[in-house]
């Protein structure tokens, strides 16, 4: 489809919201820019679509129900959206426990371009919330930059915890 122009493509899976989702939807990310040319993306899209869906399983209180991914690219830019059935909005929050988790949405604002999430309903009608992410298809942080990033981020924390 084009759209102003440009080539528009899209890619849209639905994943039983399990922890076997995060690996599948990485796999088809990987296969669809591959199928695009855009491999040179992979890294950044790979990080963010583990992210979004990792906390749309984490977080979404649906009982395994399933959840939609949604990958869509036009000229230099790749939106991903993650949508789940839970009405609440999915929230950011600041980590504050040193249990290396709750980092997610840190390491998806070093990564994306735009990020954001809302509730409402996805392109097929239905109610949840959706996580998305847009980037630039010429890349982002390397896979190492966005470890040393979230180890300094970590280590910023430590630093102003105080006991």
């Amino acid at each position: 489809m084009a759209l102003g122009g440009e080539i528009v493509r899209a890619r849209q899976l639905t994943l039983a919201a399990t922890a076997r989702a995060v690996g599948l939807a990485r796999r088809a990310t990987h296969e669809a820019l591959v199928s695009w040319q855009a491999a040179h993306a992979e890294e950044t899209a790979t990080l963010l679509v583990s992210e979004l869906v990792t906390n749309a399983v984490r977080h979404a209180q649906t009982g395994g129900s399933a959840l939609v991914l949604r990958l869509e690219t036009a000229g230099s830019w790749l939106r991903i959206e993650v949508h789940d059935a839970d009405p609440r909005v999915p929230e950011p929050r600041t980590p504050d426990r040193l249990d290396g988790s709750g980092f997610g949405f840190v390491l998806i604002e070093a990564l994306a371009d735009n990020w954001g999430s809302s509730r409402g309903h996805d392109r097929q009608g239905r109610v949840g919330g959706t996580r998305h992410a847009t980037a630039r298809r010429s890349g982002g942080l390397s896979r190492s930059a966005a470890r040393e990033f979230l180890a300094a981020a970590r280590g910023a924390l430590r630093g102003a915890v105080t006991t």
